[in-house]
């Protein structure tokens, strides 16, 4: 065995815990306005199944293929953040689909899309 392997590591600096429970706040705080709407219980594609997962989800381009416009998707946003009483710039939210297009989720339904802020823990792609 080498002998460069068996010396003693340098011990690692810990972060003092009051900074990782500021941490854990700070985070909360930002989670709460990145979820989806309770409104928002996602849905499935009806055309997929199953028995059709090798001619839907599996083939390559399948998301690309039926993702909304981005015409429908911005409409969309602006009624749902007037509905929740939200005028700031549309930019800032993207629609995202709380179930992937990818695993079958609903590619339209309003039951699939939510804004999401693109700040935060999370960051709308």
């Amino acid at each position: 065995m080498n002998a460069r392997f068996l010396t003693k590591r340098k011990p690692t600096r810990r972060r003092p815990a009051i900074l990782l429970a500021a941490a854990v706040i700070t985070s909360s705080a930002a989670l709460a306005g990145a979820l989806p709407d309770a409104s928002t219980s996602g849905a499935i594609a009806p055309a997929v199944t199953q028995a059709n997962i090798h001619q839907t989800i599996c083939v390559p381009g399948y998301s690309k293929s039926v993702r909304p416009p981005s015409w429908y998707t911005s409409k969309l946003k602006h009624r749902q953040l007037a509905a929740e009483g939200i005028y700031g710039r549309m930019r800032d939210y993207e629609e995202d689909h709380l179930i992937p297009i990818s695993i079958g989720g609903n590619p339209r339904d309003v039951r699939n899309l939510w804004p999401e802020p693109r700040f935060g823990l999370w960051n709308a792609e």
